[in-house]
């Protein structure tokens, strides 16, 4: 017997319910096959949020390879570890037998999804119910030969940073994702070339694994600091600026790269290069740049967010700092990570303008969600600044007036940029604009959101630097 045999023994073993990790090996491998069903019968929907809906789906397939992984190789699992197996060989064997068992519990699945669907729809549909069902699973196919790539791009396994390498995640789905948004998947030749670009980045991205190009990478905060990694040799006050210069560099690296992407498609919306039906993706990833960069501002992890800050709340916590010096480098991370995306997305709403006919509707959705988001993420950062950072978080009329305030000043720029563009008439007429009109509009449109962004930014640091001396 073979050891790539072997080891495929080993995993099927791992099913069985006396195998001491058969709970979180089912587990994994329910979820990614949920992902991968979801995918299929999503990516084919006639609404763009649906496609790309379908399209997220993939990320739940891929997890369930390294959930399947994690549980190989945890403890009570030893026996499979002295096979004389090559890594490459073992990687290649758990991401065969992970994605044939995912497709053997989807094929039954969605099968009896389909007859119900059919025998619902008998009054609408002439479609016979096993021609349902082969539809079904033509697309069924189709997801499954898209999150092939993705899960060569992981099949490395658990990386310094996390269960899955983001990058090698993210890179390769990005194609999916456009084409997804666009409708391409629907011809056979959009499918193809989308499966070739995709599988091109992942092998790109793993021959330069050996160049630790993945360390510079920025990265998301995990959601629990694992002990091993704590820098016991580094004084505290070292450790937390350490991590605040990392936050800084990843939450600027996030925010800077996915509004780079954002914009070239709302650059080539607004040219009438690709459809507007695009502009959806790229408000997605304006917020995600926006959301990840305040919550990626500070390299902690993700669950001392969510509990009040006091000692003994999560181990990271305990460090003998001064009092209060937590929540002033938090706070201080988030506002300069939001000043340089708040600047960046100026600049990039500028360029767009320029040269651009005033009249074109395509702007408008990218507009409302800056101005939007421009004053709701400092709103945010003294609503986190004083309820999961706080040792003694406020009451409940404090939360209500953040609240009120919070929501009047996300709509007052709105209803100030409309009435200052209606007394700009030469913002939106129908010739190019010029740099000085583009700038007009600019500040007409989004200056208003950008002004209050400040005020709220400066309130909050004066807010908690008097709430920490009060507490002293």
């Amino acid at each position: 017997m073979s050891a790539a045999i072997a080891h495929a023994r080993g995993i099927l073993a791992m099913l069985h319910p006396a195998s001491p990790n058969a709970g979180r090996t089912w587990l994994s491998l329910i979820g990614g096959t949920c992902g991968l069903s979801l995918a299929s019968s999503a990516l084919d929907g006639d609404g763009v949020g649906s496609r790309l809906l379908g399209a997220m789906m993939l990320f739940a397939a891929t997890a369930g390879l390294s959930g399947v992984q994690q549980a190989l190789w945890s403890p009570g699992t030893g026996h499979l570890i002295p096979l004389p197996i090559g890594k490459i060989t073992r990687r290649v064997v758990e991401l065969v037998f992970y994605l044939v068992l995912a497709v053997a519990i989807a094929l039954p699945m969605t099968a009896a999804m389909a007859m119900v669907q059919a025998q619902a729809s008998l009054s609408t549909t002439t479609d016979e119910p096993m021609v349902v069902v082969i539809s079904v699973w033509v697309s069924l196919a189709k997801a499954t030969m898209l999150v092939a790539p993705l899960l060569v791009a992981i099949v490395p396994g658990e990386t310094r940073h996390g269960p899955i390498a983001l990058p090698r995640l993210l890179l390769p789905w990005l194609p999916v994702g456009v084409a997804a948004s666009a409708g391409w998947l629907a011809e056979p030749s959009g499918l193809l070339l989308t499966l070739v670009v995709m599988g091109c980045i992942a092998g790109i991205l793993l021959a330069l694994r050996s160049t630790g190009w993945e360390d510079w990478w920025p990265r998301l905060p995990d959601l629990y600091r694992n002990s091993a990694r704590v820098r016991d040799r580094m004084m505290p006050e070292a450790r937390t600026a350490t991590d605040h210069r990392s936050g800084l560099r990843n939450g600027i690296g996030w925010g800077l790269s996915l509004s780079a992407f954002a914009w070239l498609i709302v650059l080539a919306t607004s040219r009438g290069i690709i459809r507007e039906d695009w502009n959806v993706a790229s408000l997605l990833l304006i917020a995600a740049a926006f959301i990840a960069g305040a919550y990626s501002s500070m390299d902690i992890p993700l669950a001392a967010r969510l509990r009040p800050w006091r000692a003994g709340a999560v181990p990271w916590s305990v460090l003998p700092l001064p009092h209060g010096e937590m929540r002033k480098r938090i706070q201080s991370g988030q506002s300069l990570t939001w000043l340089v995306l708040a600047i960046v997305q100026l600049l990039a709403l500028w360029g767009v303008y320029f040269g651009l006919a005033g009249s074109r509707t395509e702007l408008i959705s990218a507009e409302l969600v800056v101005g939007m988001l421009l004053p709701m993420i400092p709103v945010l950062i003294v609503f986190e600044a004083f309820y999961t950072n706080a040792s003694r978080p406020a009451g409940l009329i404090p939360g209500v007036i953040i609240t009120i305030l919070g929501f009047g000043t996300v709509m007052l720029p709105l209803i100030i940029a409309t009435e200052l563009l209606g007394g700009l008439p030469g913002t939106i007429a129908p010739a190019s604009l010029s740099a000085v009109a583009a700038t007009q509009r600019l500040l007409a449109g989004v200056g208003p959101a950008f002004l209050i962004g400040l005020l709220w930014l400066g309130a909050g640091r004066l807010l908690v630097l008097r709430d920490i001396a009060r507490q002293r």
